[in-house]
């Protein structure tokens, strides 16, 4: 349950970015819940990188590193 809970919120999240970021998201966390998925968690997003203070930003990385925290998705790699 917390596992899905978790995917939940990097989903909703990276919906607040819009539709092709949402349905990027969405590829690879399920590619990721697969064990098809390599390499680094999809976190940084280029609208973070100019702005990473953004309430949309934190609330992305937050999840990801729970994400992460739960079932290892790369997130730290990208820092």
């Amino acid at each position: 349950p917390e596992v899905v809970a978790a995917v939940a919120e990097v989903r909703e999240a990276a919906g607040a970015f819009g539709d092709e970021t949402a349905h990027f998201a969405n590829v690879w966390i399920d590619k990721m819940l697969e064990g098809k998925q390599e390499g680094a968690a999809a976190g940084l997003l280029d609208e973070c990188v100019l702005d990473d203070n953004s309430d949309n930003c934190q609330r992305f990385e937050k999840a990801l590193s729970k994400l992460d925290s739960l079932i290892g998705v790369g997130a730290g790699e990208q820092y």
